[in-house]
């Protein structure tokens, strides 16, 4: 008895059924030949008993055989994964029907909007692209079968810009040779009899003027968040500026180099004056006309390469006071360590550095320094300690 237990068991394992693979995905070759093999069958002598082209099942033998046959033609040309795998009759109505019309059905209208609407100098690319981007705009999806187009043009139905054309609808094949009238004209599936909504859409002037202002609109914000970060690091720049000239006066003033220190004081009273004047009008009328658009494009290119320029100019002022402090934080350390030679040659540098012609002379030292030159000022233990921050404020 056991052994026929395990004799049932063995036979019922090899009966076990592999699941069936699921075919690979259509080619754009395999879309082309299989339109081209849908308007070869719908051009072909009408078919007895059946007024629709869509829903004759003669209608899809056909077409099934025509794209065998030019698969067959085609091969060298088709991708390795799809060689030799057999496409069901029932398969290419699928495609068709649910995937490749249903999408196209839907994008002619909005072609032949756009196609009315063109301006001159409008190609076929342009108009395809208009229609694709409406196409995107109303359904939210993008359109897959442009590679169709061209192939399924071949017949009125498809055809947008031919006189038979008709949006929704297919024409019945004994009257394609005719004129467009109500008994000429049938619905493509009978699933989907409804037509789709067909956009209004602007013509391309207006769209491109409406393009126009966006980009404008959005330069326009650029530019203002330009401008409130280079007013951030000019600012940032001068308070460098000020922290360094402050504790560079403290050292010339320390070592006995008095008209030296009165240079230092008098840069600083000017860059103090120039820091409060900007704090308190950051937007000066030079500015304004600046950051406003320009009619034209050779204006904003102009104002854009000002807004960089002073960009680049805030940048290399803070680099030239970030040379100032290391000079100033070396002079300090070979001046503790007793290496009066370098110590010197850091304070001949940081003179170089700080020579700045055109520092007005009638400034008032004794009402507008923030010290006092008869007073004695060291040099404070935690000034280093400060250089990290002062970049920062």
């Amino acid at each position: 008895m056991p052994p026929q237990k395990e004799q049932r068991e063995t036979v019922g394992k090899s009966t076990d059924i592999a699941p069936r693979k699921r075919p690979p995905n259509f080619t754009n070759l395999e879309d082309v030949l299989l339109c081209q093999a849908y308007v070869n069958a719908i051009q072909s002598p009408p078919i007895q008993g059946n007024d629709s082209i869509v829903v004759a099942p003669q209608l899809w033998n056909k077409v099934s055989e025509g794209f065998q046959s030019l698969v067959e033609d085609q091969k060298d040309k088709l991708e390795a994964w799809v060689q030799g795998v057999e496409r069901p009759k029932k398969s290419l109505e699928d495609r068709f029907k649910k995937q490749i019309y249903y999408q196209v059905s839907r994008w002619n209208p909005l072609y032949k909007e756009a196609y009315d609407g063109r301006v001159s100098g409008t190609d076929e690319e342009d108009i395809r692209h208009e229609a694709c981007s409406a196409f995107l705009k109303q359904y939210e999806t993008a359109f897959k079968f442009g590679h169709c187009i061209d192939t399924l043009r071949k017949s009125p139905t498809f055809n947008p810009t031919h006189e038979l054309w008709v949006a929704g609808g297919e024409m019945d094949t004994a009257n394609r040779n005719k004129k467009p009238s109500a008994t000429s004209i049938t619905n493509t599936f009978t699933a989907k009899k409804s037509t789709p909504p067909r956009t209004m859409l602007v013509t391309k002037t207006v769209r491109a003027e409406q393009q126009r202002k966006d980009l404008s609109t959005s330069f326009e914000n650029y530019k203002k968040y330009m401008e409130r970060m280079i007013a951030n690091k000019e600012k940032m720049a001068q308070l460098r500026e000020m922290d360094e000239l402050r504790k560079i006066y403290k050292i010339f003033k320390n070592i006995g180099e008095p008209k030296t220190a009165q240079k230092i004081l008098t840069k600083y009273i000017h860059v103090s004056k120039n820091y409060v004047s900007v704090v308190e009008t950051p937007s000066s009328p030079n500015r304004q006309s600046d950051t406003a658009m320009g009619s034209n494009d050779d204006e904003q290119d102009e104002s854009f390469a000002n807004v960089m320029e002073r960009m680049a100019a805030s940048n290399e002022r803070l680099a030239h006071f970030r040379e100032v402090g290391a000079l100033r934080k070396n002079y300090k350390l070979f001046k503790n360590m007793g290496e009066t030679k370098e110590a010197q040659m850091m304070l001949d540098r940081l003179t170089q550095l700080l020579r700045v012609e055109g520092v007005p002379s009638d400034i008032e030292i004794r009402h507008s320094s923030p010290f006092n030159c008869q007073s004695d000022i060291s040099i404070g233990p935690n000034d280093d300690e400060q250089d990290e921050d002062s970049a920062h404020i």
